[in-house]
């Protein structure tokens, strides 16, 4: 006797399923149909053995696959595996370099901005009106890149000192960890519009904060003038960095 094609059918699924990792519930198909068959061929004159062997020639190709299953799938659970540590190893080293770079540059630029006043000190030599604002601006950036991180680039250096060297009081402040959950172009937002309020004012005070997550805005920036207290606000709204005036901030 031959199989029919639902008994084929059978074979394929249950081969599938042996080799998706539910060889268990291959198997016991597998006894269902060979049970069901002996049944049917003794209802319809035919013998037990008769019934039995005509599934267990279908139940028998499940052998290959549950082979596969068992010693091949493990193989590839473990390749799959080992692949995903790789990219992570990959990814640590690439932040790792990119953060080592990073403090190398800060280093060097460190050392180019604060080699002249050290070497002026232990020359004995005397400071002028001129060394002295360069002294008060390097100290302001320092501050600024260990506590206002956030807003800390070449370009905001640069709009902070011409604004301190206009007599204008800069505070920057990053409440955040590590960024928090802010991205490029977010700090790019943010950054923008604190140069822009530098560039407006001119006399007066200006602090700049952004943030810890879970406040109802990420940043906000207040201007303290002789005549005026204004404050602008940053939330987002549908997924964008906004801006609004005069909001209180809780």
């Amino acid at each position: 006797m031959q199989p029919g094609a639902a008994l084929v059918v059978f074979a394929v699924v249950a081969g599938l399923l042996s080799l998706r990792g539910r060889a268990r519930t291959a198997w016991g198909c597998s006894v269902v149909v060979v049970l069901l068959a002996a049944f049917w061929s003794l209802q319809h004159g035919g013998t037990l053995v008769a019934g039995g062997q005509l599934t267990l020639r279908i139940a028998v190709s499940l052998l290959p696959a549950s082979l596969m299953a068992v010693l091949i799938r493990p193989m590839l659970t473990l390749t799959g595996i080992l692949e995903a540590r790789r990219a992570e190893t990959a990814q640590a080293v690439a932040v790792t370099a990119a953060t080592v770079t990073a403090r190398a540059e800060q280093l060097e630029r460190f050392d180019a901005d604060v080699r002249p006043f050290v070497q002026r000190v232990a020359d004995g030599d005397e400071f002028d009106e001129a060394a002295v604002a360069r002294a008060h601006l390097l100290e302001e950036d320092l501050r600024d890149s260990v506590r206002g991180r956030g807003w800390h680039t070449d370009v905001t250096r640069d709009a902070l000192a011409a604004a301190r060297l206009r007599g204008l009081a800069v505070r920057v402040f990053d409440d955040t960890v590590d960024g928090g959950l802010l991205t490029a172009a977010d700090l790019a937002v943010l950054r923008g519009r604190l140069i822009e309020v530098l560039g407006a004012v001119g006399s007066g005070a200006v602090t700049a904060r952004i943030l810890p997550e879970g406040r109802d805005y990420v940043a906000v920036i207040t201007t303290v003038t002789a005549d005026s207290v204004e404050r602008i606000v940053c939330r987002r709204l549908d997924g964008a960095l906004t801006w609004a005036v005069g909001e209180p901030v809780r």
